[in-house]
């Protein structure tokens, strides 16, 4: 999910589509950060404003009523918790 938080974020946006790709792989683009404030209100964020270059992992069995559970792993930065993500990403490929 991409979102205008950083100048430039669109073309950003727009290369990582072109680079990052495959069947498991899906771009959105976000004009109005719509989906970083929701996050940031029914996720675990420890932030203030949008929830954004953050990551959350969710395995087969998650459910999404009101807020998708449970949640497998979550983290911000991206790079700056990548052992998280990899953990995360490594369960579930396992």
């Amino acid at each position: 999910m991409w979102e205008p938080v950083l100048g430039g974020d669109h073309d950003r946006a727009t290369e990582a589509n072109e680079t990052i790709h495959g069947p498991q792989v899906t771009h959105f683009w976000d004009p109005e950060a719509a989906s970083g404030r929701w996050f940031a209100d029914n996720m675990p964020w420890e932030q203030s404003g949008p929830a954004w270059d953050v990551f959350y992992l969710f395995d087969a069995e998650a459910t999404w009523d009101t807020a998708p559970d449970p949640v497998l792993a979550w983290g911000f930065t991206i790079v700056g918790e990548r052992d998280a993500l990899q953990a995360g990403l490594d369960q579930l490929l396992t």
